[in-house]
């Protein structure tokens, strides 16, 4: 999987909202 830098970091700020809300 070849993901742009973009989309890893949206990903990674995403799991870590998830986590804050847990």
């Amino acid at each position: 999987m070849a993901l742009s830098s973009d989309e890893i970091l949206h990903m990674f700020e995403e799991s870590r909202w998830r986590l804050r809300r847990f």
